[in-house]
């Protein structure tokens, strides 16, 4: 088994594998199949924020809150938020 198979321990898969080791050939193809499949469906947070309208009543807010460039690269919403 590669190096990189053997990581299977660090994620939250690790309970699995003496499961995953008493599969068929045909079962763990299935499994791995959907885990291919599942790699091309955009993970959640790679989908852009709808930010709604703004209300005037929270215009008045704005400026009240400040955040640093590296709160905002790590919190897509936020930034989507603050750039609106």
């Amino acid at each position: 088994m590669t190096t990189l198979a053997q990581r299977i321990m660090e994620t939250p898969m690790a309970p699995y594998t003496a499961l995953l080791r008493g599969m068929t050939r045909e079962q763990k193809r299935i499994v791995v199949t959907f885990i291919n499949e599942s790699m091309n469906e955009p993970a959640h947070n790679d989908k852009p924020y709808e930010v709604t309208p703004v209300s005037q009543t929270i215009k008045k807010w704005k400026g009240c809150a400040s955040f640093t460039e590296k709160e905002l690269e790590n919190d897509a919403r936020l930034k989507a938020i603050i750039d609106k």
